[in-house]
């Protein structure tokens, strides 16, 4: 299985360069796949990581993109994000970009 070092860190990743365990993720590995997308972290991108990973605690699975879009218009009021907001913040591939830096598995059909 391939892995990546980082500060001390060894997290193993799969072969489409995803964490294995999205328990061992941590703000050192977020910004190393964030870099390797050309992503710099800012506020906003924090926020759509925090709600992504905690809707996956407690589901077991990434949320649909109109659902996440709720999530944050909810929690930082009705201007904050939508469908055009996340994308220009995951400018790639929304899902696998936004949940491969939020630790999370490989999504399927969600996000």
């Amino acid at each position: 299985m391939a892995a990546i070092e980082r500060q001390g860190q060894r997290y193993e990743i799969n072969e489409m360069g995803f964490l294995c365990h999205w328990q061992a993720w941590d703000a050192e590995i977020a910004a190393h796949f964030a870099a390797e997308e050309s992503i710099t972290l800012q506020e906003a991108h924090w926020q759509v990581i925090d709600t992504l990973r905690n809707h996956f605690q407690e589901y077991g699975i990434a949320p649909m993109i109109r659902m996440l879009c709720n999530s944050l218009q909810r929690k930082y009021g009705p201007e904050a994000f939508d469908r055009t907001t996340l994308h220009h913040l995951f400018p790639g591939d929304l899902a696998k970009q936004a949940c491969r830096i939020a630790g999370l598995p490989n999504s399927i059909g969600c996000v």
